[in-house]
């Protein structure tokens, strides 16, 4: 009788480290998402002058008021000067992309939002996005 107990507990605790050994060496994945793509302009507050000289972490991403972090940021001098009834002007935007979840639901709408942390600027992106699962 002794001796099957002693069976039994050195039977558990071998079963009791290797479920914890495999437990720890399983791969950890990253939830399955999309990569959403923004053009975004940036001008003074007034409109006539573009801003061309912020960074990426002068920008912030909300996704359904969530913020998200900038997996890609890019300046892009579309035209170097596009004359208007005010002058001459640069035609400038920035490329900006974040990771977003896979939709649960089909056509589930997104809001989005970006912020530049500098004062007096405005800011024109896209509102929103159907998600698609």
């Amino acid at each position: 009788m002794h001796n099957a107990k002693c069976f039994y507990l050195l039977m558990s605790a071998a079963l009791l480290f290797t479920s914890r050994g495999l437990a720890q060496a399983a791969p950890q994945t990253s939830p399955p998402h999309r990569t959403v793509h923004l053009n975004v302009v940036v001008t003074d507050s007034s409109g006539h002058q573009w801003i061309t000289d912020l960074q990426k972490s002068d920008f912030t991403i909300f996704d359904n008021d969530l913020p998200q972090p900038i997996s890609s940021f890019k300046s892009v001098l579309l035209k170097p000067r596009e004359v208007t009834d005010d002058g001459e002007r640069e035609l400038f935007k920035y490329e900006l992309s974040f990771k977003a979840p896979i939709a649960r639901r089909p056509n589930e709408y997104h809001r989005i939002g970006v912020r530049v942390d500098r004062q007096n600027l405005e800011v024109r992106a896209i509102q929103g996005y159907y998600a698609q699962p």
